[in-house]
């Protein structure tokens, strides 16, 4: 991305007064705008995070580390996929589209720009809804490799419970970011805690009826909710929730072209989940729930941290690239990148020294023996080394996004899966289960090293 030339006093040789004060009144301002959306979504979040964990430690207590749990992961894991890589494409491709749209024509054209998009996304979700219905009998037995008869038959049936997530979590997605975008966080930050309030009720009363299946049947009962809030909550701004074709704004390419290149690099990068878990699968029964297991608290504390962060910077580094503010950008990337390590480094160290009582106070309880909970706390030992990796690397790409160069991402995903599979077989070959945590975590460094060298490409050709 290049700016316009400097035609400034200086730039001619003419000796004037410094002049810091406009940028840093700029670098403020966005850092005060990151500082409060990031305070407004980590406070819903946190809501959010804390009833999800209480979902975590009721399931851990009905059904233990067996089983179920294994085929309930399995089955939950190419939707999850499908909505994931849905979600990560339109949110990164809507919010600095939107947002310099809704600068430079107005906000009437942005809002129709949020409905033709949603006309897009229901055809892509209910396309990809039928496809994993019809590919289940072949997907599964893949994915769940080392599963008997009656374990897949389960599987089956809980994928097939599972399925409307794909739709409804993809619209929500679409109208999450634009509410985003409008910098209205906190609907879209607490709506999600839906979810896991229907599965606590479901799990506590009707487990013992319907088993596991009241999982399922809460998250999609929970998504449904959700859906309806944000429903509301964008009517509220003027924007058509039903899917509506109004015209082919050329914006509209835009957000297709880059969700395109987003939804590559997060196909590339959701499958080191898929790969994961089937590679899990070859394991004795239990490992991959224990790998789930292992995994819940690192991705609670992922979400809260990184997910707030994301959402906020977003928005706001789009706006500074729309004004070609490519100071004031490195400014606030540079202060993002120094309180990332300076809060991350210290607390990933606390937690992994009580990480065994952590698991322990966590899970530890019914069904959920000590011996589970001594193999899971290894697990997540591994898991939160990648912990300031990750956060740094959702800054960096954030940025990127927010110079539409999506493409890169799906480079980085590309080599992400190929180190994700190379080491999960080493690994897991040394260490069993714990191996494919670590492989995890090296996936993390690797990939923060390559978004690094990206984003100081795109920085570096910024004048």
């Amino acid at each position: 991305m290049i700016g316009p030339p400097d035609a400034s006093p200086a730039a001619a040789g003419v000796l004037t007064e410094p002049a810091p004060w406009p940028h840093r009144f700029r670098d403020r301002s966005a850092l005060h705008g990151i500082a409060v959306a990031l305070l407004t979504v980590a406070g819903g979040s946190s809501i959010v995070k804390v009833a999800s964990m209480a979902k975590e430690v009721v399931i851990a207590g009905q059904f233990g580390a067996g089983d179920q749990i294994d085929a309930f992961v399995i089955a939950f894991v190419l939707p999850s996929f499908v909505t994931g890589v849905v979600a990560a494409a339109f949110q990164s491709a809507v919010i600095p589209t939107y947002v310099q749209v809704r600068d430079r024509e107005g906000a009437d054209i942005a809002r129709e720009l949020v409905s033709t998009v949603t006309v897009w996304t229901c055809a892509l979700l209910f396309a990809l809804t039928a496809l994993l219905a019809l590919a289940a009998p072949v997907l599964l037995p893949l994915v769940g490799s080392g599963f008997g008869p009656d374990k897949l038959w389960l599987t089956r049936r809980l994928f097939y419970l599972l399925l409307p997530l794909v739709v409804l979590t993809g619209l929500t997605s679409v109208w999450g970011a634009a509410l985003n975008a409008e910098e209205r966080f906190a609907v879209v930050a607490v709506a999600p805690i839906a979810t896991p309030l229907f599965v606590v009720a479901l799990v506590l009363g009707t487990a013992r009826v319907i088993g596991v299946f009241a999982v399922p049947v809460g998250m999609v009962a929970g998504a449904l909710v959700e859906g309806g809030l944000l429903a509301y909550a964008i009517s509220r701004r003027r924007v058509w929730v039903a899917p509506r074709w109004t015209h082919a704004h050329p914006a509209v390419r835009v957000v297709l072209r880059q969700s395109i290149s987003m939804a590559a690099g997060s196909v590339l990068m959701g499958s080191t989940v898929v790969v994961d878990n089937a590679m899990a699968a070859m394991l004795p029964a239990g490992s991959v729930a224990t790998l789930n297991y292992g995994n819940r608290f690192v991705l609670f504390l992922l979400a809260f941290c990184a997910g707030a962060l994301s959402t906020a910077i977003l928005p706001q580094f789009s706006a500074l690239v729309a004004r070609c503010d490519w100071t004031g950008l490195r400014d606030v990337l540079r202060s993002c990148l120094r309180w990332i390590a300076v809060a991350t480094v210290p607390l990933t160290a606390l937690l992994i020294a009580f990480s065994l009582p952590l698991t322990r106070l966590m899970f530890e309880r019914g069904a959920f023996t000590p011996e589970a909970t001594s193999l899971v706390a290894r697990v997540q030992v591994l898991y939160l080394i990648q912990v300031p990796f990750y956060m740094i690397s959702i800054v960096l790409v954030r940025l990127i996004s927010a110079f539409k160069s999506n493409h890169l991402l799906a480079w980085g995903a590309a080599i992400n899966l190929a180190v994700n599979v190379s080491l999960n077989w080493l690994f897991m070959r040394w260490i069993g289960v714990s191996g494919i945590a670590l492989s995890t975590t090296f996936v993390y460094i690797v990939s923060c090293g390559f978004l690094a060298l990206m984003s100081w490409r795109l920085m570096k050709t910024c004048v």
